[in-house]
């Protein structure tokens, strides 16, 4: 959701259609990274255990959006009118870099 807004709100590509396949590529290949993660978390706590790799994981999903956000955000030089000249979106934290 937050590389479809961003998306939106700064005009990058044509519509939601077109973007859909990068959209699903970018969902798909965090879906993957989150279960491997969870499988990780889960063999290295013990597999009785629940509440620590669920935390573990959601911890390493959050910092896995980061490279996410800065790798698929929008190209730089993409030509934008209304996020320029960084192609970062309004709402982005100034704290965090992309």
């Amino acid at each position: 959701m937050l590389l479809s807004n961003a998306w939106h709100d700064c005009d990058i590509g044509i519509n939601a259609s077109a973007n859909l396949g990068d959209l699903v590529m970018a969902s798909t290949s965090m879906a993957v990274a989150s279960t491997l993660l969870w499988g990780l978390m889960r063999k290295v706590t013990g597999r009785r255990q629940l509440l620590l790799p669920l935390l573990m994981t959601v911890a390493a999903a959050a910092a896995l959006l980061w490279p996410l956000m800065a790798i698929w955000h929008a190209p730089d030089g993409y030509p934008v009118s209304f996020c320029a000249p960084d192609n970062v979106p309004p709402w982005w934290p100034d704290w965090l870099p992309v």
